[in-house]
């Protein structure tokens, strides 16, 4: 498991809490190559990133985060996939002290 690009993924999702606690909008950019079908040259441009949440509402009421690598949620501990957080204010820490 390649280390930078998970700890990348958790700052953005430390980031996207922040953004959404402060009523704004957080959009990293990637770049994307397109290449033009009737000149074959290739272009780079500059697209916003779609970052999903890692947080749901489970049935209690409470945020849950899962961490994930990919498209799967890593196991934490034995048997069990994601952390119960109290409010949207404790998930930064949470996510900070992931």
């Amino acid at each position: 498991m390649n280390c930078n690009k998970l700890a990348h993924r958790i700052w953005e999702q430390a980031e996207l809490v922040k953004a959404q606690q402060a009523g704004t909008q957080f959009a990293p950019t990637r770049f994307r190559t397109f290449v033009e079908h009737d000149t074959g040259l290739r272009r780079q441009v500059e697209m916003p990133k779609r970052v999903k949440p890692w947080w749901f509402t489970a049935e209690n009421g409470k945020l849950a985060l899962h961490v994930r690598y990919g498209s799967r949620a890593l196991e934490l501990a034995k048997g069990k996939f994601a952390i119960e957080v109290a409010s949207d204010w404790d998930l930064a820490a949470t996510l900070e002290l992931i």
